[in-house]
């Protein structure tokens, strides 16, 4: 298998790199407390990095989602690697919605640090609410639609007299 090697990057430019790609960075002692954070300003108003280390991330997250990190940090601490990303809700300190963020989990050392990088899936989130809105509004004219058929043909049972129906729109018959 051939292996193609990364060059070494420093650790700023690193920093920025990951960055780029994600919206939330988190490191994480095996207690799930955070031990350094990096957050993109698209997020800074629902995290405050600088009041994030040394609390536990369970602390941030609705009762759903620390049920989630937590089995999930219990099966890195089992060695068993990390299969695919952790959704994950965190409480917001104003009337809303939870802020939802999927994390990439990584295990980086032997004592069980793991570093969790996380993109804001809000804007899905939204795509998703207008795709449900308008899936509901098409089931609501073809209901519509059904109610004019079901009118029209127990019209059309119970007269006797010929009858023209024309087009609104165009003026067919």
């Amino acid at each position: 298998m051939n292996h193609m090697a990364f060059p070494m990057v420093d650790p700023e430019s690193l920093n920025h790199i990951v960055m780029d790609l994600f919206d939330v960075g988190l490191v994480l002692s095996r207690s799930g407390v955070i031990e350094s954070s990096r957050i993109d300003a698209s997020v800074s108003d629902h995290f405050k990095s600088e009041d994030l280390s040394g609390r536990k991330l369970s602390d941030l997250l609705t009762r759903e989602s620390v049920a989630k990190f937590e089995e999930r940090m219990q099966a890195i601490s089992a060695g068993q690697p990390p299969t695919r990303p952790l959704e994950l809700n965190h409480k917001v300190a104003y009337p809303g919605p939870d802020l939802p963020i999927r994390y990439l989990v990584h295990p980086i050392d032997t004592r069980g640090t793991v570093l969790l990088l996380g993109r804001d899936m809000r804007p899905i989130a939204r795509q998703q609410q207008q795709l449900v809105e308008a899936q509901q509004v098409l089931e609501r004219d073809y209901e519509l639609e059904r109610e004019s058929s079901a009118r029209f043909q127990a019209l059309m049972e119970t007269i006797d007299e010929a009858v023209v129906v024309l087009s609104l729109t165009n003026g067919a018959i």
